[in-house]
């Protein structure tokens, strides 16, 4: 039997024989007890894998008097009502991460309910390039390089004031470890020290030989784990 109303039913069994004879036996009054209902908000529903913090708010029913946050990563709250939580779990990669959030209710009666909603952790993407660099053997900034985050294609032209090519790069790679935390992202495969490339050719005709101090262009085209495609032109100076 399902009662659709809360309250206090009372019950009786009516039996007949197949002679026709009846009995009836009255059954204790029934209790049907309301269901809690569980739900829940969440803010925000995606966040940078390097900034993993989400807030939760409860919007339950008025009768619940107990609750069990499960995070999805083997994480629970039973005490918060509006917990916030952040993941640990290493997500610097290339990787898209979910996780389920259930919260379990229950009421005086002992009723329960529960509602799962997921979130989602998603790969960020930055790009930085340095205006100078001093290529000139005191260990210290050496290389002319771009960092990054989120990147899963990079290409690097380098050329003089005039338009010739001296030098360029193109790297590839999807769920690298080049994002991890510390790194300087997939980018910083592609590192200039300063000579000009096998096929390039300076100002003055040199190939393979060290460019001179100037101010020199570069053109980057990167696709990011999104699949956006960006464009960058700007300048670097080399100093020595």
């Amino acid at each position: 039997i399902c009662y659709n109303t809360p309250g206090s039913y009372s019950a009786s069994l009516i039996i007949t024989s197949a002679y026709g004879c009846t009995d009836t036996i009255a059954m204790p009054v029934v209790d049907a007890y309301p269901w809690p209902n569980a739900e829940f908000c969440v803010t925000p529903s995606q966040a940078p894998a390097t900034n993993p913090v989400f807030t939760f708010c409860d919007m339950w029913s008025n009768d619940v008097v107990q609750w069990t946050w499960n995070f999805g990563d083997g994480d629970t709250d039973i005490v918060s009502t509006d917990p916030v939580h952040s993941y640990s779990t290493t997500a610097y990669g290339n990787d898209f991460y979910t996780y389920n959030i259930c919260l379990n209710v229950q009421n005086q009666y002992g009723c329960w309910d529960t509602v799962c909603h997921p979130v989602e952790l998603v790969p960020e993407f930055t790009f930085y390039i340095p205006n100078t660099f001093t290529p000139n053997g005191d260990f210290i900034n050496e290389y002319f390089f771009g960092e990054s985050r989120g990147v899963k294609e990079y290409d690097i032209w380098l050329f003089d004031r005039w338009g010739n090519l001296i030098w360029n790069c193109h790297y590839e790679g999807k769920n690298t470890d080049w994002d991890y935390q510390g790194k300087d992202g997939m980018s910083s495969a592609c590192k200039w020290k300063g000579p000009v490339e096998n096929q390039g050719v300076d100002m003055n005709g040199n190939s393979r030989q060290l460019v001179q101090e100037d101010v020199y262009v570069w053109k980057v085209r990167l696709t990011d784990i999104f699949d956006k495609n960006h464009n960058y032109i700007g300048h670097v100076s080399v100093v020595r």
